[in-house]
C-alpha cells in the first residue's frame, strides 16, 4: 500500500472532496514513498551481506582490494567480510575456523608439520576464486616463519552419454599431365 493511500484513508471524510487536500496528500505520499525507498536502501547498505555495488566499491577502496570484471557481487561481499573478520594472533584453531567459514567443513584439507613450521592446504571446493579468497585473508595474519603450500583440487562428476561415429570414404588418385 502506498503512502498516498494510507494518508487518504486516514483523512477525515469531510476533507476528502477538497481538491487541495487530495493534491497535498498526493505530493506528501510521493515524498514519503521516496523516503521509504531511501530508508530501505540505507538499511540494506548497513550490512555487507545486503549492500549494493556502490557500497561494496566503497569498502573495497577502504580495504585496498582490487576486483576484476568477472567477480560476482557475492564473491566481492565474501572477500570484504573475510578481510573485516580477520583476528590476530594467528593460531591453527583460527585458521580452521576461517577455512570452515569460507569453504565449509568439507571444502578444504589441512596438513600441519609443526617440526618445520609448514602448512599444506588443499582447497577442494569449487567456489569461484577460492584460492584468491584464501590469500586475501591469510597474508595479513600468518606469521612470517610459516611456510605455506596452497592449491586447489576440484573433482567434477558429470552424468552424460558419449556418442561417437565414423565414416568411410573412397578417394581416387588423379594423374595430372
Amino acid at each position: 500500500m502506498s503512502a498516498k493511500d494510507v494518508l487518504t484513508e486516514n483523512l477525515p471524510d469531510y476533507f476528502k472532496p477538497i481538491k487541495e487536500f487530495r493534491q497535498t496528500i498526493k505530493a506528501q505520499g510521493y515524498e514519503l514513498d521516496k523516503l521509504e525507498r531511501i530508508m530501505v536502501r540505507m538499511r540494506d547498505n548497513n550490512y555487507i551481506q545486503t549492500a549494493d555495488e556502490k557500497t561494496l566499491v566503497y569498502y573495497e577502496k577502504l580495504l585496498k582490494l582490487t576486483t576484476s570484471p568477472s567477480d560476482t557481487i557475492d564473491y566481492r561481499r565474501t572477500r570484504i567480510l573475510s578481510m573485516i573478520a580477520r583476528d590476530a594472533p594467528f593460531s591453527i584453531g583460527f585458521l580452521n575456523y576461517q577455512l570452515t567459514k569460507i569453504y565449509g567443513a568439507d571444502g578444504y584439507e589441512l596438513e600441519i608439520d609443526s617440526n618445520v613450521c609448514e602448512l599444506k592446504i588443499t582447497i577442494t571446493t569449487d567456489i569461484y576464486g577460492a584460492v584468491e579468497l584464501f590469500y586475501d585473508f591469510i597474508w595479513d595474519v600468518i606469521p612470517a616463519h610459516i611456510l605455506m603450500y596452497v592449491n586447489q583440487n576440484i573433482t567434477n562428476q558429470m552424468d552424460m552419454a558419449l556418442h561417437y561415429g565414423g565414416a568411410i570414404g573412397v578417394t581416387e588418385k588423379i594423374n595430372m599431365v
